[in-house]
């Protein structure tokens, strides 16, 4: 069997209903961020921001909101 190559892999990662629920509360947001760190720190992958969140702020201000291992 051909060994397969090592691809880069790219999440497209929504905020609602992924890391948080859809109507959070203030001290829900991000909730479950830190469960991506391992995945991050295990597969590196690329990461597109596919959420609405996208419209009511940058970029630096959304990447500031995920956890310093992403």
């Amino acid at each position: 069997m051909k060994k397969l190559e090592k691809r880069a892999k790219t999440i497209f990662l929504d905020f609602d209903c992924v890391l948080h629920p859809s109507l959070a509360e203030p001290e829900q947001l991000f909730a479950k961020a830190k469960l991506l760190i391992e995945l991050f720190e295990s597969r590196k992958p690329q990461v597109v921001i596919s959420s609405s969140w996208r419209f009511q702020l940058g970029i630096d201000d959304l990447i500031a909101r995920l956890p310093t291992a992403v």
